[in-house]
């Protein structure tokens, strides 16, 4: 038997066979009028847009075409033209599919409206898979490479005919128009943004590269426009014969005399009408005997009764055999209770026989195989030196997969397990399902008729027997605006309320919000945050702003100081110097003793000169209390 990698070397061998013999025999297709093309993405214009629609109100015929990527097979973009009267005025357009406008946008419902204007009932829409019964349509595949190219196109459609095989669109211009339509892009990745006009594309392909992406997007169904225009125009002259092709002066002389193409007194310029009386069907006839024998009726209904069973068998996964009492159309109806296929049942010596697939028979063998120990600990053996000998022979690249596929296997059995020791199914606390209906229904009978009522009392329900986490009342707060947050946090670093440490040591590590680490320098308070605060309030005394919160707004790299310098000469038998002057103040006239910073000023000319502070009170401290 042929393996299906052979196959498809030797399919892509053809192919390219083709191709070569096509670029050498026809020149490259060029579209007979020049077509407009234009781009549909996120990029595309309101005014593009409506021309859009305006152009398919007016237009009864559309050709469709797609492209994939090779890897995923998603549809990347779509080809449509607008298909005129006058070829001039035909338009074409290439939607990106992964670069289209977001569905809330205005540019989307446009699309949309243009789309509906395409697909409407009394249009035709035309595309490269239309397979219909009249003998004149192009049915579009792509057919191995057939030996026999040299034929005339009457001869080779007989030839398909009889082998059942259909014209691709490739082929229909190679011998009907003579021109060669590549095919090297097909299998390519189209999810390139073709269009200049889409920001941010993709560098790594080149401009040339993508010119010759859109060439063969539209060239490959403009041609298809081709011969559905020559379809038409044979329709409208009435021709008897159902094939009309062109005339095949303009093609290329080739080297082989032997493969020389047929050529037959034309009566038109341009079309060529070909009877069954012609003398080129005597080549047929003559090469008839080389074409491969296909099976008898007989034989090719057999192989697709077996064909039909194997698939059906396949699409089943239960399967009963035990002893019945009843009719094929009562267990058809249990089964449809239960939600089972039921198409495939046999009655056989009153036992009920359903099909079931490969994967529920090999997990039905591993679960019996597991009940014989020896046999099971055999196969695992068995298993493990196949595996060590398949790992012995890797090496590279393949050791590496090898590996890390093992290494997801363990991880994904392991965590499997813990599911299924967490997920036990709980045992259920009614005996019927009866039972647990009638507790049910009674429940609902007692609950309000209000909607809002009623998922009020489950969910509190829910919370009292620990089947939901109790709600948590939630505190509202206002949220301070964000320049009042700056105006506080630069207040803090100025010079006049805090001082910059010179250490190099007194620094702060902080994470901004992007997780970014900044150092900053560590800064003293020269007031408490008390005073602090009351100085803010003086200069801006329109901003509403309690202590509480002005002191969590305080940078975490600014720090208060609860004495200072000369605070700490001040206080040598007192701890509280400030509770002191609050008691001597009742007995003292003026604001002297009203505050520790106006006690101080009042003693000194300035309270930031260190040597005055010294001669007030010595270089070893002060000889008396000073109060």
């Amino acid at each position: 038997m042929v393996s299906k990698t052979n196959r498809n070397q030797r399919q892509r061998d053809r192919k390219a066979e083709k191709e070569h013999l096509y670029t050498e025999l026809f020149a490259t297709y060029e579209p007979i009028h020049p077509y407009p093309l234009h781009f549909v993405h996120n990029a595309a214009t309101c005014n593009e847009l409506k021309m859009f629609i305006d152009t398919a109100q007016t237009t009864t015929k559309f050709v469709f075409d797609t492209e994939s990527n090779y890897l995923t097979n998603f549809s990347s973009i779509i080809q449509v033209m607008f298909m005129k009267q006058i070829q001039e005025n035909s338009l074409v357009l290439i939607i990106e599919t992964a670069r289209l406008p977001v569905e809330s946008s205005y540019e989307f419902l446009q699309l949309k409206q243009s789309f509906y204007f395409i697909f409407r009932t009394f249009q035709s829409t035309l595309n490269d898979n239309d397979d219909q019964d009249n003998a004149d349509t192009l049915i579009i595949k792509a057919p191995a490479f057939d030996p026999i190219i040299f034929l005339h196109p009457i001869a080779i459609n007989n030839i398909k005919r009889s082998r059942n095989e259909a014209w691709s669109i490739q082929d229909a211009t190679a011998y009907i128009l003579n021109q060669y339509l590549p095919k090297k892009f097909t299998l390519r990745q189209w999810f390139i943004e073709l269009d200049e006009r889409i920001l941010n594309r993709n560098k790594t392909f080149s401009s040339t590269y993508r010119r010759n992406m859109i060439s063969y997007a539209a060239n490959d169904f403009t041609s298809l426009a081709v011969h559905l225009e020559d379809i038409t125009t044979s329709d409208d002259e009435d021709m008897d014969y159902p094939m009309v092709v062109h005339d095949i002066n303009k093609r290329h002389s080739m080297k082989n005399e032997n493969a020389e193409p047929y050529h037959q007194q034309l009566h038109d310029d341009n079309l060529l009408t070909i009877n069954n009386d012609s003398n080129l069907l005597n080549d047929y006839i003559n090469i008839k005997h080389k074409i491969r024998q296909r099976r008898t009726m007989q034989a090719q209904k057999r192989r697709n009764q077996k064909t039909s069973i194997r698939h059906r068998k396949n699409r089943y996964i239960y399967e009963i055999m035990r002893p019945i009492n009843m009719s094929i159309k009562l267990v058809k109806n249990k089964l449809k209770e239960f939600g089972i296929n039921y198409l495939n049942i046999n009655i056989r010596l009153v036992q009920v026989h359903m099909a079931k697939i490969n994967a529920e028979r090999m997990k039905n063998y591993r679960e019996k195989r597991k009940k014989d120990s020896v046999k099971y600990e055999t196969a695992k053996a068995q298993a493990r030196a196949r595996n060590n000998s398949i790992k012995t022979k890797l090496s590279g690249a393949s050791l590496t997969e090898f590996r890390s596929k093992a290494k997801l296997r363990q991880r994904k059995c392991r965590e499997n397990k813990i599911k299924r020791l967490i997920n036990k199914p709980s045992s259920s606390s009614f005996k019927s399902r009866q039972s647990f209906s009638k507790s049910l229904k009674k429940v609902k009978s007692s609950l309000p008729k209000c909607d809002r009522k009623k998922k009020v009392v489950i969910q509190h329900l829910a919370e009292k027997f620990g089947l939901a986490p109790k709600s948590k009342h939630q505190r509202i707060t206002l949220q301070l605006a964000n320049k009042l947050n700056t105006g506080v946090h630069n207040f803090y670093q100025r010079d006049d309320i805090s001082y910059q440490l010179p250490g190099k040591r007194d620094t702060v590590v902080v994470k901004d919000d992007d997780g970014k680490k900044v150092t900053y320098q560590k800064r003293i308070l020269i007031n408490n945050l008390r005073e602090t605060y009351e100085f803010f309030k003086d200069e801006n005394k329109s901003v509403d702003l309690s202590r509480s919160s002005f002191a969590d707004l305080r940078p975490v790299f600014v720090f208060s100081k609860s004495a200072l310098a000369h605070r700490n000469w001040l206080c040598v038998y007192h701890e509280n110097v400030r509770l002191l002057l609050k008691d001597v103040d009742k007995y003292v006239d003026g604001t002297q003793c009203s505050s520790l910073s106006t006690f101080t000023d009042s003693l000194v000319c300035s309270t930031n000169n260190e040597e005055l502070i010294v001669k007030l009170l010595g270089h070893n401290g002060p000889e008396k209390t000073v109060v």
